[in-house]
């Protein structure tokens, strides 16, 4: 009973959240795809976060602490805090350069700031490759929870289907408003939900110290790295260190939240907020995922995520869990598909007058397919967004260069490399019809730094030219 009280309290939310979008919109194109630019702390750091952590929270990190071990901590705590500081430099950078030039998206930035004509093209394939797996497995994820927590109701493509005609509704009632309003509500669910069931499980072993010890007695590979099953390696750290910190650059819903912030005196104080958000909101997780280890250490992710979150609370908090987690996927989806929406709509000639209309048809375009990709994706969640984040990396460079010189790229050599280098990566990882290492080099890595590299030549290459 108490799941659907706090599911139907949670729709309320929505629709109030909807219409309040929905009354501040005027009729610029701004105010439908950036909510008008003026987001405050609050809501910059919620929206941020809620985008970012997703599901992870209470299913992907917990499960990942557990099997994996303390170099979770490395992988996700130490990354994240990292990517608050690329937050403040390329976030003033980047609005600095959209400052007064009427930019509604990163592709309008990049077609106006490249000679080579096809290079949005380059940009809107990778986030679309790895933006839409991403976005099918929230909704694969919760899916699946869902069908094992609420027996006999739907199964997982029709709980799926159920979120995204919720977000289709409400991010076409208030646009990026009402994602971001929507935002706030699940960072402070989840964020209360976690740190509850955090609490609870650390209290069975009555203190850290003492989950410690029992962890060294029965599995003391987890307390070191690689862990237990030798995944945290010096490269895959390297490797997912950059690919995460450079979210802001390479996954357009990360970037649209810096461009909406008010000005640069709250995204500066967002980006500092964002880093101790970042902190605790993980570190319940450590807990969840360490108990978890000692409980339920050989079960499968479905039923450890089952009994932690739900068989073992009090009924209510287990209601909060489930819908946390439902809000959760719907915050990481929403954001994804609206970006996706907002990116792809210059293939419409960015026509001001028809950018909401082209908007909406695109993302139920990308809700589509995202729901036919979710019906046969396979794998852990973590992992499969680790892929994302890595394959969405590979644009960074190309987003980097003329954010940071302030001048046009000439010639193709960036855009025909990064296009080279999404395949390469997509025929490694996901075709799996390559090699994924290079000279005991990973794939991943190697493409990142060869790619960086060649955007520095670029920049210095042209430099010279400028002086000549």
């Amino acid at each position: 009973m108490s799941i659907w009280v706090v599911g139907a309290l949670y729709l309320i939310g929505l629709a109030i959240a909807s219409k309040m979008a929905r009354d501040q919109q005027t009729d610029e194109a701004t105010s439908f795809v950036l909510g008008g630019s003026n987001l405050n702390v609050f809501l910059g750091v919620l929206t941020y976060g809620a985008t970012l952590f997703s599901t992870f929270t209470l299913m992907g990190m917990p499960n990942f602490f557990r099997v994996h071990g303390v170099g979770a901590w490395i992988f996700l705590g130490v990354t994240d805090v990292a990517m608050a500081y690329v937050v403040l430099v390329f976030g003033l950078k980047l609005r600095q350069r959209f400052k007064n030039k009427g930019y509604l998206n990163v592709s309008s930035f990049i077609k106006d700031q490249y000679t080579a004509k096809w290079t949005p093209t380059v940009y809107l394939l990778g986030i679309f490759l790895f933006l839409i797996p991403y976005t099918a497995v929230q909704l694969k994820g919760i899916g699946e929870f869902l069908e094992a927590s609420i027996p006999g109701h739907f199964p997982m493509w029709g709980w799926a289907s159920i979120m995204l005609v919720i977000i289709l509704i409400y991010s076409s009632i208030g646009g990026f408003k009402a994602i971001v309003y929507s935002d706030a509500i699940q960072g402070i669910l989840l964020l209360f939900t976690s740190w509850i069931i955090g609490y609870l499980c650390l209290k069975e072993f009555s203190s850290l110290e003492n989950l410690f010890f029992a962890l060294e007695k029965s599995q003391p590979k987890l307390l070191s790295v690689p862990g237990p099953n030798n995944l945290f390696t010096f490269q895959f750290l390297i490797s997912s260190y950059l690919a995460i910190i450079l979210m802001p650059m390479s996954q357009p819903q990360l970037t649209t939240r810096l461009l909406a912030m008010a000005d640069d005196k709250k995204l500066r104080q967002m980006a500092a907020s964002l880093a101790f958000f970042s902190i605790i909101i993980i570190f319940p997780a450590i807990f969840i995922g360490l108990a978890g280890a000692l409980k339920y250490g050989e079960v499968a992710a479905p039923i450890f995520w089952a009994k932690t979150l739900i068989t073992d609370r009090p009924e209510l908090l287990g209601a909060f869990s489930v819908i946390g987690l439902l809000a959760a996927a719907m915050s990481t989806a929403d954001s994804q598909l609206f970006a996706l929406g907002n990116e792809t709509h210059i293939l419409f000639k960015n026509d001001p007058k028809k950018i909401k209309t082209h908007t909406k048809f695109i993302i139920a375009i990308f809700a589509l397919l995202s729901l036919l990709f979710a019906v046969y994706a396979k794998g852990d969640l973590v992992p499969l967004a680790r892929l994302s984040f890595a394959g969405t990396s590979l644009l960074a460079p190309m987003v980097f260069l003329p954010v940071w010189q302030h001048r046009k790229q000439h010639g193709p050599l960036l855009p025909l490399m990064t296009l080279m280098a999404l395949l390469l990566f997509l025929s490694a990882y996901i075709l799996k019809i390559i090699p994924s290492t290079v000279f005991h080099l990973r794939l991943d890595l190697a493409l990142l730094l060869a790619l960086f590299s060649v955007s520095l030549f670029c920049g210095k290459f042209q430099s010279k030219e400028l002086h000549l």
